[in-house]
């Protein structure tokens, strides 16, 4: 059972052929190196807000609703917000 776990925790973090079928019925790797980008190189930064209870509440609550994680929901308003606001 580990090694179908192994096997597919690397077709999921490295799908790209990591693994193929041998004829003899069996998992072969392929030697390829398993390619990982340092945290925070794909655009995005850590930062820190203070938000009021209630209105995480609400946003836990469309979370789940829609299996969004709560940094995937935040993100999808801010980038909605930061795209229509008008100043004034």
């Amino acid at each position: 059972m580990m090694g179908l776990f192994c096997v597919l925790y690397f077709m999921y973090y490295n799908p790209s052929n990591c693994f193929f079928f041998a004829s003899n019925s069996s998992w072969v790797m392929k030697n390829e190196p398993l390619k990982i980008k340092k945290r925070g190189e794909d655009g995005s930064k850590v930062i820190t807000v203070r938000i009021k209870e209630d209105t995480l509440a609400k946003l836990d609550k469309i979370a789940n609703e829609t299996n969004y994680s709560r940094n995937e929901l935040i993100n999808i308003i801010l980038s909605h917000g930061v795209d229509n606001i008008e100043v004034e």
